[in-house]
């Protein structure tokens, strides 16, 4: 089944989410400095999956992966130097990253 966005606008509700969030930096900062810091408001904007108990969950985008692997497939026949690496198992599960990895490794290094 194919999800389109008109699709998706049609069944969900989109809402908006206020929150406040802890600071964050990309640099270290003293112990002292940190404790001054106050949290920020933000806001996060989706598709309303679920509301309970815990709190709002929230799809902010749609990941149509049949298109991406038709994309990736085209772009590997087109481009020789474009490899594709079947990351599945014999059961079409994702390997675990550790497996992944070797497979990545071993492709490099060949």
């Amino acid at each position: 089944m194919s999800v389109s966005g008109q699709e998706l606008s049609s069944t969900m509700k989109v809402c908006e989410v206020l929150w406040w969030d802890a600071w964050i930096d990309t640099k270290d900062i003293s112990i002292k400095a940190a404790a001054k810091l106050k949290p920020i408001l933000r806001t996060t904007v989706g598709f309303l999956v679920a509301e309970n108990a815990h709190g709002v969950v929230l799809s902010t985008d749609y990941f149509n992966k049949k298109k991406v692997r038709e994309v990736y497939l085209e772009q590997a026949s087109a481009d020789p130097s474009v490899q594709i690496l079947d990351c599945a198992d014999k059961q079409g599960e994702m390997l675990p990253p550790d497996e992944i990895f070797i497979k990545i490794r071993n492709i490099l290094f060949e």
